[in-house]
């Protein structure tokens, strides 16, 4: 324990006597480092215009002040460049000696840092882990990110990301931007101040500039402020300029056009006139009364369309389009109108109808009229009148005015009330008066439209009798033409019919006939054959085969189921003398069988040939 009280009282002792080197009053030494750092700080930057428009670089005597450090890599190696550069000039160190230790101490998380307050200058611990402070000159001050912007001791840093923009004030109070960058310094007298981080693709809702009336997005216009006490001064202004639109700035008596894209504006001479569309845009207002030929005061209705061609001719001699234009275009109106009285105004053509042709728009549709009946010209002369006055004083002007029209016009005062309430009951007149005539007209031609009907009715009926008519006129011819070709096909069956029967009756009788010339002709031979052998044989075996031929042609005129016996005479000589005859009996009938086959064969022969 005593050991312990010991090394604590020795180190308390060091701290303090590092504390009050210098003179014995407990003050720094004229001469000491620190004195001389402060001096160097306290040194005049040279005056140099900070401020610029469309200036998003750092400065060059803001870089060259040494203890301003921009970050290239990362936050921590900017601060260990300035820690070296605090070294190198005095010895001072930024960065804490402090080691790590593993059980006690402030904890310190990655991704931040920690800030210490060493006799009013800023120690910071960059590496994560935890730090014991025995020092009682060294006081614990507060965690910082890497990623935010901070202040703190003297030490300013801060990153600007992707699109982003820092508004930084500078000891004297001067201001410039860092685009896509950031930086560490460290001041004694005064300090470097991080004013905003600007998104300069989303400037804000509430930063919208629209056009009056319209509401139509013109730009955004995004100010920042330094409050010094109680009040507010604008120290930068960013703008985003939408395509085909413009912001004008004006210098002096000189005039700048800023075009479509980002923009920054850090000049106190340099200031905001407006934002200005290039398109073609539209103008509508009412006239201030103007007087007729009869006194009386007539108010118009007018829309102009119009494109701007030189944004600063404009804004030297106004502020917005609408004052540009109203107050020539009054004068061209009262010019036009002192020479026409007020008839032409309130004059109304008889009411007409209109019906289109081919479409389906109601008949006898009510289209009033409220022009002259000379078909508008008046009015187009007009127009016409006040569009040249005014495309030339506009032209002046920076604007080309496009087309002047007239959507209304009315009577102003006592007497234009009391006119204008005449022609209202002159027109209520006229129009019961049409009313009437087109019912009578709708009425008439609804009763064509009947007639029509009953006409389109008729020829109908017509149609559909002679259709009647012709259909059963072709159904009987049908008919008629179906039983004719039904007798003729009967007819041919017929004829056809007889022509077979006669064809087989003519082959029969053919067949007939060649079967008893055959059978004619065979028999002949077998005459001749008979008679042959009557006269040749001699011999009793002659005599025998003779008779023979002879039994053979009796059996072969028999049927072939006659059952022939043999009597008479011995029995065995009887018998053989049978089998023998019975064997040329046998053998004569097969002959003959044969001459009947071929014969036969000849007969149908001739019939398949036939």
């Amino acid at each position: 324990m005593g050991r312990v009280l010991w090394w604590m009282a020795s180190v308390v002792g060091a701290c303090l006597l590092a504390g009050l080197i210098g003179r014995g009053d407990g003050h720094p030494s004229p001469d000491s480092p620190r004195v001389a750092m402060r001096q160097v700080l306290e040194e005049k930057i040279p005056a140099a215009s900070l401020g610029a428009l469309d200036d998003w670089s750092i400065p060059e005597d803001i870089k060259q002040h040494p203890f301003f450090v921009e970050v290239k890599t990362s936050m921590a190696d900017a601060l260990r460049e300035l820690d070296e550069r605090l070294q190198r000039h005095d010895g001072t160190r930024l960065i804490t000696p402090m080691p790590l230790r593993k059980w006690i101490g402030r904890t310190i998380s990655p991704g931040t840092m920690g800030v210490w307050n060493y006799n009013g200058c800023p120690q910071v611990a960059l590496q994560p882990g935890r730090y014991a402070n025995f020092n009682p000159q060294r006081r614990w001050s507060s965690v910082v990110s890497y990623t935010d912007s901070f202040s703190c001791l003297g030490v300013t840093g801060a990153q600007a990301g992707q699109s982003e923009a820092l508004v930084v004030l500078d000891p004297q109070n001067r201001v410039f931007i860092i685009r896509n960058g950031g930086f560490v310094a460290y001041a004694i007298q005064g300090r470097f101040l991080v004013l905003a981080v600007v998104d300069t693709l989303n400037l804000g809702d509430d930063a919208i500039v629209s056009e009056a009336g319209t509401r139509r997005i013109l730009g955004w216009k995004k100010e920042i402020k330094n409050r010094i006490g109680n009040n507010e001064y604008t120290v930068a202004t960013f703008f985003n300029i939408p395509a085909n639109n413009v912001a004008v700035m004006q210098s002096g008596d000189r005039l700048i056009t800023l075009k479509a894209g980002q923009h920054v504006n850090t000049r106190t001479d340099v200031t905001f006139r407006g934002f200005f569309s290039l398109g073609e845009r539209q103008l509508s207002f009412k006239t201030q009364p103007t007087y007729t030929v009869e006194g009386v005061p007539v108010v118009l209705d007018v829309v102009l369309r119009y494109r701007i061609t030189d944004p600063e001719a404009l804004t030297k001699n106004y502020d917005s389009v609408e004052q540009a234009l109203k107050s020539p275009c009054q004068y061209v109106v009262n010019k036009a109108v002192s020479h026409m009285s007020y008839q032409q105004f309130m004059k109304v053509s008889k009411l007409t109808t209109q019906a289109v042709a081919g479409s389906s728009a109601s008949v006898g549709a009510i289209v009033p009229a409220y022009a002259p009946s000379s078909d508008l010209s008046w009015l187009a002369v007009f127009q016409e009148t006040c569009l040249d006055e005014l495309a030339g004083l506009a032209e002046t002007y920076g604007i080309k005015v496009e087309s002047f029209d007239v959507l209304d016009r009315n009577l102003d005062g006592v007497l234009g009330k009391k006119l204008a309430s005449q022609s209202e009951e002159v027109l209520k007149n006229q129009l019961e008066a049409t009313q009437v005539a087109l019912k009578t007209q709708i009425a008439t031609e609804t009763e064509r439209g009947h007639l029509a009907v009953a006409e389109i009715n008729k020829q109908q009926t017509q149609t559909k009798a002679e259709a009647a008519k012709i259909e059963a006129t072709t159904k009987a011819d049908a008919e008629f033409y179906k039983a004719m070709k039904e007798a003729e096909a009967k007819k041919f069956l017929m004829e056809k019919e007889a022509e077979g029967k006669a064809e087989a009756v003519r082959k029969e009788a053919g067949a007939e006939a060649e079967k008893i010339r055959q059978l004619g002709d065979a028999q002949a031979a077998a005459i001749k054959a008979v008679a042959w052998a009557r006269n040749e044989a001699s011999t009793e075996h002659a005599q025998t085969m003779q008779r023979l031929e002879e039994y053979a042609k009796i059996t072969a005129a028999l049927p072939e189921s006659t059952i022939l016996f043999a009597g008479g005479g011995d029995a065995s000589g009887d018998l053989a003398a049978n089998k023998v005859l019975a064997q040329t009996a046998s053998n004569v009938i097969t002959g003959m069988s044969i001459q009947k086959g071929v014969a036969m064969g000849a007969d149908r022969s001739c019939d398949n040939r036939q």
